[in-house]
């Protein structure tokens, strides 16, 4: 389907829920989006009441058959990486390939999905999002429309290459992920720390003050000269605004003489 087609039904489906509360609001964007997707609603006429959502008083309702069997059969504790998993797409993914292996289940609906997460490895999933991924994770799935307790629903299977994106996940852990990224941030910080200072107008003006090249006092013309002379070429004005600013920060002196009929400035060691 094409991406404005799906936008255009997801903006709908969400327009048509927009006034209930969670779960609720969940479960029932979930059973509008798939009847506008398989076409079994009238996008073009108000919801009837057989068509509205389930009153918010209700409480939310799970695909049950299959979604109870692995909620009573997974043992979550053979699973620890689920918890390390904070993308939706991930977690979705890693239980389509674990219930196809280990339980030769191949395929679930984003209600059964969300309902194995929540219950079993107490993680809170939307179904909608849960959806709204699977949606979007093309070839690393297969989709297939199905009837459900609420409607029509897509049942989504792991395919190959969904299959070899898990793997690599399980190869290399978020956590450890985590660990590669500290160590890459600590040797970056050597580096840095292991990098020559700064060298810029305002260090090149600090080490002619070591110097002692301002223990006489000289004019901005004078220490531009200096400056070049030592294959530092700068205009006068940065110069001058430099020196400027090591006066305020105590860091120079500045004297002002006669000179002629004009005033002129000498910067010196304090």
């Amino acid at each position: 389907m094409e991406a404005e087609k799906l936008k255009e039904h997801v903006d709908k489906a969400k327009e048509a829920v927009k006034d209930l509360e969670e779960p609720l609001k969940s479960k029932a964007f979930e059973i509008i989006l798939n009847k506008l997707l398989t076409g079994s609603i009238n996008t073009h006429q108000p919801l009837t009441e057989s068509q509205n959502p389930p009153h918010k008083t209700q409480e939310i309702i799970y695909d049950a058959d299959i979604a109870d069997t692995l909620a009573n059969t997974i043992n979550s504790t053979k699973y620890p990486i689920m918890y390390k998993l904070t993308k939706a797409l991930d977690r979705a993914l890693y239980l389509l390939y674990l219930v196809r292996y280990d339980h030769k289940v191949d395929g679930l609906n984003p209600s059964q999905i969300s309902k194995i997460l929540s219950v079993k490895f107490r993680i809170p999933s939307s179904s909608s999002a849960i959806g709204m991924a699977l949606m979007k994770a093309g070839s690393f799935v297969d989709r297939r429309s199905v009837n459900t307790t609420g409607g029509n629903a897509y049942q989504y299977s792991i395919m190959h290459e969904g299959e070899n994106y898990i793997k690599r996940i399980l190869e290399n852990p978020p956590a450890e992920n985590a660990k590669i990224s500290a160590k890459s941030n600590i040797k970056k910080t050597i580096n840095r720390s292991s990098k020559k200072p700064k060298s810029g107008l305002k260090e090149r003006l600090m080490s002619l003050k070591e110097e002692g090249y301002f223990s006489t006092p000289r004019e901005a013309s004078e220490v531009q000269v200096e400056l070049k002379d030592k294959g530092h070429n700068y205009n006068y004005d940065p110069v001058a605004v430099a020196l400027l600013r090591l006066v305020k920060k105590l860091q120079l002196r500045r004297i002002k003489e006669i000179k002629g009929q004009k005033n002129i400035y000498k910067y010196c060691t304090p």
